[in-house]
């Protein structure tokens, strides 16, 4: 499927298009890859377009996570103290709470608009940091990209949940987020590699090369999203839709569901805010320690979305999570107990991060189900509840790893704990939802 992307920019048999000289060329683009046969029983341009979303999210997500590894070097090039770019991290991390305030969007513009306009907003970040290279800019970067993913994964997220039938969901919906774990594997490299030229604007090559990317996923936008329809669009705001929030705001069972998300990132935060300081103080390693764990947690992440992927439309959505947030448990509560060598450490890193990263994927096509007419609505309040438990976890993390390792290992395990008695008591999954 990933190389139904590729096929957007082919030529295509121009016997296909023979009778057909009446229609648009976006209409003979459509005709000829769209009536080819689907992949995993869907209809092949529901493939063709998650492709395209799949490879903008990839750029998307290594803008975002570029940022870690290389602050150092950002700092040098810029002239200015870590600290001050450590507050940068901070205020756009505090950016994403706001989330639900771009979550009606999608009713008012469409899908299709609001993810043209959340890669123009990238595309204005990168353009406005090579043309004005500086501080500033770099500032504005960095908040622009936010924005952009904050506005983009809802309305990717509800396009994709008003296509695809809930029984398959899952599987699509793993392939899509494995474009996190690609932002490290291939991102992180590529970035690396072009900040390592010897020149003094080698920085900015890394938003050059993002930017050239982005025209390129803009372009692709253009040739495999359907129109939007404003009589359509109409349809979908009438009637309930107009008091969605009141809707799903005062429904037990979802706020239960959106729950899940903030005590599972806020167990994550609570190991990796400590992560650099734990295995530098206790194993007196620094850059290789780091080095390693970057690339467990990397391994970590692909192996349990490709779990997710293969399992999740089969076990069920809700079994998955279960099984998920169980491992879990058992994860934090190894991570005092097996970390007492840097091996023992690595191992424990990727229980914990693939028991994460495997039950937080699958919760995602649950959520799109929750309420179909607010889908980007939901997914937004989603995204902020799992930036705000990472808030709290950091925090709690930081105090807690005082008294030692043991205590985070406690309070990620209880976590959990406790989205396994909220999933399995008050969350079900709708027999309906799969013939929906």
């Amino acid at each position: 499927m990933i190389f139904d992307f590729l096929n957007i920019f082919k030529g295509f048999d121009s016997r296909q298009w023979q009778g057909n000289l009446q229609i648009g060329k976006r209409e003979r683009f459509q005709y000829s890859i769209f009536n080819q046969k689907g992949f995993a029983g869907i209809d092949s341009k529901i493939t063709v377009q998650l492709s395209a979303l799949t490879f903008s999210r990839v750029l998307i997500n290594t803008a975002v996570r570029m940022v870690y590894p290389f602050l150092p070097a950002f700092s040098r090039a810029l002239g200015v103290p870590v600290e001050s770019l450590v507050l940068l991290v901070s205020a756009r991390s505090a950016l994403t709470i706001s989330a639900p305030l771009f979550g009606g969007l999608s009713d008012r513009f469409g899908e299709q608009n609001v993810l043209y306009g959340a890669l123009g907003i990238f595309l204005l970040g990168m353009s406005i940091v090579v043309i004005l290279p500086g501080f500033w800019s770099f500032v504005a970067v960095i908040l622009l990209v936010t924005i952009s993913k904050i506005i983009f994964d809802p309305a990717a997220y509800s396009f994709l949940g008003a296509r695809i039938p809930y029984s398959r969901r899952g599987f699509f919906v793993g392939i899509y987020e494995i474009s996190w774990s690609v932002s490290f594997f291939i991102g992180m490299p590529l970035i690396g590699w072009l900040m390592t030229f010897e020149t003094d604007i080698a920085w900015l090559f890394p938003f050059i090369v993002l930017g050239v990317l982005g025209v390129f996923s803009l372009a692709a936008f253009w040739r495999v999203l359907p129109k939007y329809s404003k009589e359509t669009s109409q349809k979908q705001v009438s009637k309930a839709s107009r008091s969605k929030w009141k809707t799903f705001l005062t429904d037990f069972h979802v706020l239960a569901m959106l729950s899940i998300g903030l005590l599972l990132c806020m167990a994550q935060e609570n190991v990796l805010v400590i992560l650099g300081i734990w295995l530098e103080k206790d194993f007196g390693l620094t850059l290789t320690a780091l080095g390693l764990s970057s690339l467990v947690i990397g391994i970590a992440e692909l192996a349990a979305e490709g779990g997710v992927i293969g399992l999740i439309d089969r076990w069920g959505k809700r079994s998955t999570i279960l099984y998920g947030v169980f491992f879990s448990i058992f994860a934090y509560g190894m991570l005092p107990l097996i970390a007492s060598s840097v091996t023992g450490a690595l191992i424990a890193l990727f229980l914990v991060f693939f028991a994460f990263e495997f039950t937080f994927v699958a919760t995602l096509p649950l959520v799109t189900e929750l309420v179909p007419n607010a889908r980007s609505q939901v997914i937004s309040l989603y995204i902020a509840l799992q930036w705000g438990g990472r808030s709290l976890g950091a925090l709690l993390g930081g105090y807690l790893f005082d008294f030692g390792i043991l205590w985070n290992g406690i309070l990620g395990a209880a976590l959990n704990l406790t989205a396994f008695a909220i999933l399995w008591i008050w969350v079900k999954e709708e027999s309906k939802w799969q013939n929906n």
